[in-house]
């Protein structure tokens, strides 16, 4: 069932994607993010939604910003995994598998909210929800907030000092410290 779902929803057939008029709604109305829906639409490609500079630089700060928490954690446990795998087996990770990934995340950040939004319709209409508690569902939900976008990257900083903290404190107990 679930990848059914999912074949419909990344089809590049715009008919399969959320519409305007309810993306419109689940963005806020924000008028960026309508340019790129109608780029992707034209296009009928939901790659061409385009690239994000604020996820390349600072990728939780972009999850946070759209409010795509189900993005975010998936990103910091894999970010956070790979710091831990470092630190545990002392050996480094090439930073350009840190590039790359920002990288491939920058590359189709609002391709992801398209995608994200129409898996959350198709996901409401087969469970049977009418068109208005659709509609209520998606209301705002990705509404830009600079105010999440901190608090995301607050949260990651502070969960990656935790992890490079607690190595340390195990790793040097006997009172050295690393720096």
């Amino acid at each position: 069932l679930y990848s059914n779902l999912m074949k419909k929803v990344v089809s590049n057939e715009p008919q399969s994607w959320i519409t305007k008029e309810q993306f419109s709604h689940y963005t806020g109305g924000n008028e960026s993010l309508m340019k790129r829906y109608d780029k992707a639409v034209e296009k009928k490609n939901i790659m061409a939604a385009g690239t994000s500079w604020l996820a390349f630089l600072i990728t939780p700060a972009f999850f946070g910003k759209y409010k795509l928490w189900n993005y975010y954690w998936i990103y910091m446990a894999t970010i956070l995994g790979m710091v831990t795998i470092e630190l545990i087996f002392s050996f480094e990770i090439p930073r350009a598998v840190y590039i790359g990934l920002n990288g491939g995340i920058a590359a189709m950040a609002f391709s992801l909210l398209i995608l994200y939004s129409s898996h959350r319709i198709a996901r409401l209409k087969s469970e049977s929800s009418s068109d208005q508690a659709v509609m209520n569902d998606l209301q705002d939900k990705a509404k830009p907030c600079w105010k999440s976008a901190v608090l995301a990257t607050l949260m990651f900083v502070v969960l990656l000092f935790a992890v490079v903290f607690i190595h340390d404190f195990f790793t040097y107990s006997d009172g050295y410290s690393s720096y």
